[in-house]
């Protein structure tokens, strides 16, 4: 995401939601190489959603994950315990 490139992942969890919900790409269950050689066909014949993934990543990365806002909510959960 900090790269700013679209994401194409076989990964299950938290990072697959993330990935759906900041729509930076696309993602199949971890294990599953049909489902993900699949996305790979269809986003080489998409290039406007490549660049669309590409985008939405790096917006995803500055609102939520740079070095600012780690430490920012690192302190609030802090100041939150005393």
């Amino acid at each position: 995401m900090s790269a700013g490139r679209g994401i194409i992942g076989s990964i299950d969890g938290t990072s697959s939601q993330i990935i759906k919900k900041a729509q930076s790409g696309v993602t199949c269950q971890a294990g599953d190489y049909r489902k993900l050689a699949q996305i790979i066909i269809d986003l080489l014949n998409d290039d406007s959603l490549l660049e669309k993934y590409a985008i939405n990543s790096r917006k995803y990365f500055l609102n939520n994950f740079t070095l600012e806002k780690c430490t920012n909510k690192i302190i609030k959960k802090l100041n939150e315990l005393i």
